[in-house]
């Protein structure tokens, strides 16, 4: 019976030790993104954007885009009420965007990136002038507690 309480409380902290070597090599050695690898990718999107809908591309275009890219997104949306909550709209530098926008569309890329605790994303918002035409586009990261 003591050879049974001792090989159990051996395996016990056998396990112990190999989950916190484990947890403290994620924690320390794991994959982290950089402030390099982030900007390079928000380039690489922006880039994607401008060669395939640039501005002046219709709201049809965008979501085919949206699609062909395997991107989530919303529709088109004209109820401007949430604007300020769903979307980027405050650090817009758009002149006169207040008059000019009248929809917006959002998407999102998940898992894009990964760290200890956090999944990265990729989030993109598309801005739509009266005439169902890009106006302008915003690519940003954002993360999530895994």
């Amino acid at each position: 019976m003591r050879r049974v309480i001792i090989y159990t409380a051996l395996t016990l902290l056998t396990t112990a030790l190999a989950i916190a070597a484990l947890v403290f090599w994620w924690l320390n050695y794991s994959h982290r993104p950089t402030p390099e690898s982030f900007q390079a990718k928000i380039a690489e999107y922006n880039q994607l954007i401008q060669a395939e809908i640039p501005e002046g591309s219709s709201s049809a275009q965008v979501m085919a885009f949206l699609g062909a890219h395997k991107i989530q997104h919303s529709e088109l949306m004209t109820g401007l009420e949430d604007l300020d909550l769903t979307s980027d709209y405050r650090e817009l530098a758009l002149p006169r965007k207040d008059e000019i926008i009248k929809g917006y569309m959002h998407g999102i890329l998940r898992d894009v990136d990964y760290g200890p605790l956090i999944s990265w994303s990729v989030t993109m918002h598309f801005y739509f002038d009266r005439q169902d035409r890009l106006v302008a586009h915003s690519v940003k990261w954002v993360g999530t507690g895994l």
